[in-house]
């Protein structure tokens, strides 16, 4: 099952994402889980939040980002983060996860992208079987001068 993320979910998703950064080898402050959970709760327009549950049990989050493209013409979700506990891989959860944010999709939403690390592998991935290309396009960011960079 996967729902919208509510109050009472806060402890086990930012506990979720602890483990999502600490299998990916990244690090993320501690204020920024915080300011996001935040930002969720306000009821942002940029950005929703998803709980993937499997028998009862909170495994996984989603991160969905919004913005909208002139070149696409209209608004584009990005899925950012999707993680579920290793020992609940492999039951489908991801694929029902996708399943749910489509069927939640409305028509104003042109596309759905997903924020993958530049070595995963695609071909034959779920990403793959979803009908997921490649995109045209590298993106470069520039880290303002009040964020500072990712690796500090």
């Amino acid at each position: 099952m996967v729902r919208k993320i509510q109050r009472s979910d806060k402890l086990v998703y930012t506990q979720l994402v602890r483990a999502f950064y600490e299998e990916t080898g990244l690090t993320v402050p501690e204020k920024h889980i915080t300011d996001t959970y935040k930002e969720m709760m306000r009821g942002s327009r940029y950005l929703s939040a998803f709980v993937i549950i499997n028998d009862g049990e909170t495994v996984g989050y989603a991160l969905v980002s919004k913005t909208y493209s002139q070149r696409e013409g209209g608004n584009i979700w990005r899925v950012e983060e999707l993680y579920v506990l290793p020992e609940h891989r492999n039951k489908g959860l991801a694929m029902e996860f996708f399943s749910f944010l489509e069927a939640n999709c409305p028509d104003a939403v042109k596309q759905l992208r997903v924020e993958l690390a530049p070595d995963s592998e695609i071909e034959g991935s779920l990403y793959d079987k979803l009908g997921f290309k490649e995109y045209d396009f590298c993106q470069l960011i520039k880290v303002t001068k009040w964020q500072k960079t990712p690796s500090e």
